[in-house]
């Protein structure tokens, strides 16, 4: 029984039965699930494939450009009200780090807390405030925060229009 994956292809050969991914399915949720679904079933049937499933997906992944908008990314709402977007993250293959876009409406603040991960925040619309342990800062578009892991933090909108950041966080710590 041959079984190989092609770099790039988006192609998984089994028995003679060549099972393909279309472009649009390499890099949607269902062409993931797809391809975790088939991984799974080798794994299972041969005990001897040592390539693990997320070591596939992220070398499958490697060569492609990935692209999306945030007009075209579904949100959530936090438990403080506020607006957040996945746009890169581990679903489509990122290796190390994932990026997420939050949006604050008028008078509102994120929660406070602190992680054991750091932070990379980019203000692209309005303007508002980080607040430390034992400090604040006015932030405004184009200013870039570095938060550290363990470090105290909580953003608040204090301007009259939606505050929203670009927020970048190693892949799997936060969900």
């Amino acid at each position: 029984m041959k079984k190989q994956a092609k770099r790039g292809g988006g192609e998984i050969r089994r028995v003679n039965r060549p099972i393909s991914l279309s472009s649009r399915e390499r890099f949607s949720k269902r062409g993931v699930e797809k391809l975790l679904s088939l991984l799974e079933t080798f794994h299972k049937r041969m005990n001897h494939v040592h390539t693990t499933v997320s070591h596939f997906i992220l070398t499958y992944k490697e060569e492609h450009m990935y692209i999306t908008n945030v007009d075209k990314t579904p949100f959530n709402k936090t438990k403080s009200g506020n607006k957040i977007w996945w746009l890169l993250g581990k679903e489509i293959g990122v290796p190390n780090y994932e990026m997420r876009y939050f949006e604050i409406p008028p008078g509102n603040k994120t929660s406070p807390g602190s992680h054991p991960w750091e932070h990379e925040v980019f203000v692209i619309k309005g303007k508002g405030m980080v607040k430390g342990s034992n400090e604040e800062h006015t932030l405004t578009v184009g200013d870039a925060v570095y938060i550290a892991p363990n470090e105290y933090h909580q953003f608040i909108n204090n301007g009259e229009k939606p505050f929203g950041f670009i927020c970048v966080i190693p892949k799997g710590y936060e969900r």
